[in-house]
């Protein structure tokens, strides 16, 4: 059962389906406002709304990130491609005016959130959990640092999910039939009987000729072909601070001494637990005074949370907020918290940005100082970096100072610098060696200056603490090779040419003779032609050519036809028999997926002819993206 779902979902037609899936339609959404601050200038305008610059970066950054975490080093590869990253913060852009014009569909609409809706939408946020659960401490957190109120947050995110809802219910009237999803999978499954005859292009390579008067021809038919790419030799110096780490020493007592002279560095804040009532709106301060009164007059105080608090994720907790140091909260409820005096003790009516808490004090983690030997590693790994980053600035004056004093020589400034001028071989850009494949370092080595004026360059910087220096020992220009440094490669390509149209035109006879009908068995063997008779072939056959398995599959029963073949080979194939699948029991999970699969297809279509249509009748200003990113 699992096998057939694996072949099912490799057969040609799912990955043209998948292929054909677009991404759905994301919104950035109420997350991009935890990501900072707004902006006054314009990135675009939406229907008489701005689109700010600060929202364009947010949204711009949030899909750097994501794609930074699924492609890693091939990412990084593409973010030093300038084209690149301009159509990436384009696309951000198209995203946010999406949003925009969603948004006042919405708001035509005249839909509506409840308020559980929005609380289950909160708690699914990623920036809200820890280990995968909802986590109030940094609800709290998140939204103080953005100066955003829970009331507030709430309203953007009521806003966010009936976007969400409205898209949803637009892309859910497209569906795919079952009929649909089984006739599309019982064609994958069908299998075919063919004959098949390759004519090989090799077996006509020592049946052909080239002249002199050829291979003159093609040269002088393309003047500019046949380029050889610019090289160059390098001289250089490399000068990297991980490098030098192994060359520092340190010694305990640089250890001891850190420690001592650095020991609030290595002191556990004192944390503290709270609890609080959280209480809003116009009598809010008026609430938490009578709350305070019924606590002192003994009343539970996680009680009155659950009762009462406005925060309602922290009210099912009673009110508990869990351990936090200094500086986490609000400032105001911050200096409150670390002035109680004892566990136990409850202070308010205290206001802040979120209105007026009552907060009870719960436990205390007093302030201490780690051991040395818990931390010597750490320092020691500190110490050893420190050395290496000194030592490397010194080298890197010195390297830099005499590079540029001497112009014409590297050897002066890497003996002052205690370091060994390196060497290349001629090599071109697009080849270059893993030493020096560096873009910034290419970027100088094929520069005017170093190539031309053969002048050392000024200090390259590849990444924090890795710097290089080089001067070129060698050039050669691009320059077009000479008809005698190419006769061969343009001989053997005449011949292959020649060859591969040999065994077209013997493929063609073939198939001539076949729909002549007669005996043709004398023939092929006057030619070393075989029929090879494959039967059961699927769609995925690995056996066979390509081209041979997709032509099997597009003619009827009976059908010959000739094919080229990628590797310059001809065919001719026949198509002997076809099989029809019959599905079973154990076919109706894979069709199910191919149902989901299919679906996902026509609601991305839909996704696109809905924005399409929104566009057509919206008024869109797209502002001079031009930035550093």
């Amino acid at each position: 059962m699992m096998e057939q779902i694996r072949e099912g979902s490799q057969s040609w037609i799912v990955k043209i389906i998948l292929g054909l899936i677009i991404l759905s339609f994301a919104l950035t959404g109420v997350y991009s406002y935890l990501r900072g601050g707004s902006s006054a200038n314009d990135a675009a305008e939406v229907n008489g709304q701005s689109i700010s610059r600060s929202d364009l970066e947010r949204a711009y950054q949030n899909e750097r990130s994501r794609m930074q975490e699924q492609n890693g080093d091939m990412f990084s590869k593409l973010a030093n491609n300038d084209s690149f990253i301009k159509q990436m913060r384009m696309g951000a852009l198209q995203q946010l005016v999406n949003q925009h014009l969603v948004a006042d569909a919405v708001k035509d609409m005249g839909l509506r959130v409840s308020d559980q809706q929005v609380k289950d939408a909160i708690r699914k946020l990623g920036a809200f959990q820890v280990d995968g659960k909802f986590d109030n401490d940094r609800y709290l957190a998140i939204l103080n640092a953005q100066g955003l109120t829970p009331s507030h947050f709430s309203e953007l995110m009521r806003a966010d999910v009936a976007r969400q809802q409205f898209v949803d219910a637009v892309l859910s009237t497209d569906f795919v039939l079952p009929s649909e999803a089984k006739a599309i999978y019982v064609a994958s499954r069908q299998t075919r009987d063919i004959h098949s005859a390759t004519v090989k292009a090799a077996d006509y390579m020592d049946k052909v000729k080239v002249s002199d008067d050829e291979v003159k021809a093609r040269y002088d038919a393309k003047p500019q072909g046949f380029m050889a790419p610019e090289q160059i030799a390098l001289n250089y110096v490399e000068l990297s601070a991980d490098d030098l780490t192994k060359d520092v020493k340190v010694t305990d007592a640089d250890i001891a001494a850190y420690y001592k002279d650095n020991s609030s560095q290595f002191k556990n804040p004192e944390k503290r637990r709270a609890s609080h009532i959280l209480f809003t709106g116009k009598d809010a301060k008026a609430k938490a005074e009578a709350a305070l009164k019924e606590i002192q007059g003994g009343k539970d105080f996680a009680a009155v949370a659950k009762a009462e608090s406005t925060d309602k994720f922290s009210a099912e907790k009673g009110g508990d907020l869990g351990w936090s140091q200094q500086g986490v909260y609000d400032k105001a409820f911050d200096k409150a918290l670390f002035a109680i005096k004892k566990e136990g003790e409850v202070v308010g009516p205290i206001k802040s940005s979120f209105g007026y808490h009552l907060i009870k004090l719960t436990g205390i983690q007093p302030e201490a100082v780690s051991p040395l030997a818990d931390v010597k590693g750490e320092i020691k790994e500190q110490l050893a970096k420190k050395k290496a980053e000194d030592l490397f600035y010194d080298k890197q004056d010195k390297l830099e100072k005499l590079a540029f004093e001497n112009p014409d020589s590297l050897e002066g400034a890497a003996k002052a610098a205690g370091l060994t001028v390196q060497h290349t071989k001629l090599f071109a850009r697009d080849d270059a060696p893993k030493a020096v494949n560096y873009p910034k370092v290419l970027d100088a080595a094929f520069s005017d200056s170093v190539k031309l004026d053969k002048v050392n360059s000024e200090v390259i910087d590849v990444s924090k603490d890795h710097i290089f220096v080089v001067r070129a020992s060698d050039y050669k220009a691009a320059h077009r090779k000479s008809l005698e440094q190419v006769k061969d490669e343009i001989t053997k390509n005449l011949r292959t040419e020649k060859a591969q149209d040999k065994a077209k035109a013997t493929a063609q006879t073939l198939l001539d003779k076949l729909n002549a009908g007669g005996d043709i068995s004398a023939w092929l063997k006057e030619q070393g032609i075989n029929f090879v008779e494959s039967k059961g072939i699927n769609r995925r056959d690995q056996k066979l050519a390509p081209a041979i398995v997709r032509s099997a599959f597009e003619q009827d029963k009976g059908a010959k036809e000739l094919v080229s073949l990628g590797n310059g080979d001809s065919a001719v194939v026949q198509v002997d028999a076809v099989h029809a699948y019959k599905p079973t029991d154990a076919d109706k999970d894979i069709i199910a997926m191919w149902q989901k699969q299919m679906q996902q297809q026509r609601v991305n279509e839909a996704n696109r002819q809905f924005i399409d249509a929104l566009r057509e009748t919206a008024k869109v200003k797209i502002y001079n993206l031009d930035t550093n990113g």
